[in-house]
């Protein structure tokens, strides 16, 4: 039996890792479904609410991986193997995307631009599922060896479920600390007034799409404030920060909201409405400028001078509009109404 044993470990791992991911696509529910919009995931598929039944899908086979018998078992792994194999594929067709990719393969804590060891984690599973599958079909299970086991075997799952827990505290921990990050950043105490120090505006240009013609940055505004919009249109908080955009430039239409892509060279530009300009930014130069993650946000002033920003993620933009319109609020400055 002993000699057997090690088996059990795969469909367990893999129950552990379904389990991990749907928790944590659960608990940030926005996060994955970014992840289909950044990987380009089929619209169809967040039509059918496909990133909010995944994490249920993910729980439910976890657990039959562990408590169905013979012969559903086969069954169980096949779909395990046929589910990893997919999450492969979609990682290895993301590696030849031109624009770097943010995937949130499990919620918050697997957030990060895919790469090759992205690919390899992957892979591994693939593997892993494999080798329960083969198990499997040789007409084992994991409910069955659990039943059989003798105390020499559960001290030895014990003893891997504490170097596990082990491994969680030493090194998940810290990986979800830093994933957890906000994406804007926070004043130093006593540094208040940094975030209104008034800087001009730097030297830079940007392409006008309809003339063709580059445009400084401090006359992108053409005599109103500009709030400039770094966006990639492959990307979950862009395409947001995109959708919330149009409203809010409607009722605030003494600033000139510009949108802007990474580079030249788009043949079609999503339209977001009469009061959201579409500039782009040859070889990102002015995205460099300020350093920005897309998507950020910054406002220039009439007078030549940086107004607010940049502030960067969609929960950043969206704190600092509300505070561009409580401004302007404060100043008298009256809303335009709807769009």
């Amino acid at each position: 039996m002993f000699v057997t044993t090690p088996l059990v470990l795969p469909s367990l791992l893999l129950a552990l890792v379904l389990t991990v991911s749907a928790v944590f696509k659960l608990r940030d529910a926005v996060t994955s479904t970014d992840a289909f919009v950044s990987l380009r995931l089929p619209d169809r598929l967040r039509a059918l609410k496909v990133p909010v039944l995944l994490p249920y899908a993910e729980l439910l086979l976890a657990v039959a991986l562990v408590v169905v018998p013979e012969p559903g078992y086969v069954v169980v792994t096949v779909v395990t193997v046929l589910l990893f194999v997919a999450y492969l594929a979609v990682i290895v067709r993301a590696l030849g995307f031109e624009e770097r990719v943010e995937c949130g393969c499990f919620g918050r804590l697997g957030l990060g631009d895919v790469d090759r060891r992205t690919a390899v984690r992957n892979g591994v599973l693939v593997l892993v599922a494999l080798v329960a599958l083969g198990d499997a079909v040789a007409g084992h299970s994991v409910i069955e060896r659990l039943v059989d086991f003798g105390v020499t075997e559960w001290g030895w799952l014990i003893g891997v479920a504490v170097a596990i827990v082990l491994t969680w505290l030493v090194v998940g921990r810290r990986s979800e600390a830093a994933n957890a990050t906000p994406t804007t950043s926070e004043p130093a105490q006593g540094d208040d007034q940094l975030d209104y120090e008034r800087r001009p505006i730097p030297y830079g240009a940007l392409l006008d799409r309809t003339t063709g013609e580059s445009v400084p940055l401090f006359a992108v505004g053409g005599g109103r404030p500009a709030l400039l919009v770094f966006v990639n249109l492959w990307c979950g908080p862009c395409v947001r920060t995109m959708e919330m955009l149009p409203s809010w430039a409607g009722r605030h239409s003494a600033i000139r909201t510009i949108a802007i892509p990474p580079g030249t060279g788009f043949d079609e530009l999503p339209d977001l409405g009469p009061h959201v300009s579409w500039m782009e930014d040859p070889a990102a130069t002015v995205a460099r400028t300020f350093a920005v993650t897309y998507p950020s946000a910054v406002l220039f002033g009439v007078d030549g001078m940086l107004a607010g920003g940049p502030e960067s993620g969609f929960d950043g933009i969206s704190n600092f509009l509300d505070e561009i319109s409580e401004q302007l609020a404060e100043a008298g400055v009256p809303a335009s109404g709807a769009p």
